[in-house]
């Protein structure tokens, strides 16, 4: 908010008018989105004056309008979306607000459709690989580059740290059973990762050999909370007296 003021003469202070309104801040400008596997990340122009104190993102898929803000009290020029879902096209927008709560209005709108990279074909996505790595042609999944007893792929798929032996990757339990069927298996992933296509169970009788796993042979329920997704899988196809099962990279 702001005002003018006439001064009349020098040695009196007297207004003859006076003067207030509402100084709109200018939207921010010049946003870019970019998709990653199960996010989109988002860049804008921070260069916003007067009373500037944060940044709105809004969020639409098509042909919804946009609604509650995706994200708020922004106070850096970029954002990423992790909510995102791959092969899903999003439009965004950003506004500026000042210190008393007032919005500007929208920035330029852009799109970007969330999606995994993967030019190596290790099913591991490239921009994973490049954040913790820096390279992508060594990368492979099968090295357990912090020793922690998990390998870099399982790491990619818990969403944990690969360089960090603190920071634990998958890792898949088992309940305790007397036949090979109703056995009941349970992992946590990253969540927007999907069995069959970022990676696929394989069962073993003998651990010697390991075959895919038909669907019609589990039942599998999900849950999802904090990021994380919790699989429980039960066998419903009889194997004998001992099965195992493992994951495995797609």
């Amino acid at each position: 908010f702001g005002g003018s003021l006439r001064i009349k003469n020098g040695r009196a202070i007297e207004f003859d008018r006076l003067q207030f309104g509402f100084l709109t801040l200018p939207s921010p400008t010049a946003l870019i989105s970019t998709g990653r596997d199960r996010a989109v990340q988002l860049e804008w122009n921070d260069h916003v004056s007067g009373d500037f104190a944060s940044f709105n993102v809004y969020r639409r898929e098509s042909p919804d309008n946009y609604g509650a803000p995706l994200a708020i009290g922004l106070t850096g020029s970029s954002h990423t979306d992790d909510t995102a879902v791959n092969g899903m096209t999003y439009h965004y927008v950003v506004t500026a607000v000042d210190a008393h709560g007032n919005e500007s209005g929208f920035s330029n709108e852009t799109s970007a459709t969330a999606g995994k990279t993967d030019n190596d074909s290790d099913g591991i996505d490239d921009f994973w690989e490049m954040v913790f790595f820096c390279d992508t042609a060594t990368i492979h999944g099968h090295d357990d580059s912090d020793g922690d007893g998990v390998t870099d792929f399982f790491e990619y798929l818990y969403g944990s740290d690969p360089r960090n032996p603190t920071s634990l990757g998958l890792r898949l339990q088992a309940s305790r059973y007397s036949s090979g069927e109703g056995a009941v298996f349970e992992w946590d992933t990253a969540r927007g990762f999907v069995l069959g296509t970022d990676y696929r169970i394989e069962v073993s009788t003998n651990l010697s050999r390991w075959d895919p796993l038909p669907g019609g042979q589990y039942n599998i329920e999900t849950t999802s909370l904090d990021g994380k997704t919790h699989h429980e899988l039960r066998l419903i196809h009889n194997h004998g007296e001992t099965a195992f099962i493992r994951l495995a990279q797609p």
